[in-house]
């Protein structure tokens, strides 16, 4: 179980939340882990693979894992991003969904 860590993630590739370099916090808490992934995981964004797009670390910058799972234009990760430790990431965001 993992229960309200603080975490911070620094992206790693261009995504739906920005660039590499930029960093967000957030926090996350679950009973579940991801075991196994049968899928080739590329470091480099393809949008027809699974890919890691941000380094995940506790606040200090002791970096834990890369997390990000980004397929297409979909993103799924245990961290609850909170907007406001960096309003560039919720513009990115916004106008990523208002161009489309």
């Amino acid at each position: 179980m993992v229960y309200g860590f603080k975490r911070e993630v620094t992206l790693k590739a261009s995504n739906l939340l920005g660039k590499p370099g930029e960093k967000i916090r957030g926090h996350e808490f679950h009973y579940s882990e991801i075991k196994e992934i049968t899928e080739k995981i590329d470091p480099v964004v393809d949008h027809n693979r699974v890919n890691l797009v941000y380094q995940l670390s506790d606040r200090p910058g002791l970096k834990i894992r890369e997390e990000g799972y980004m397929k297409k234009n979909v993103m799924g990760s245990y961290v609850h991003l909170h907007f406001g430790s960096n309003p560039q990431i919720a513009e990115n965001f916004v106008l990523l969904l208002t161009a489309s």
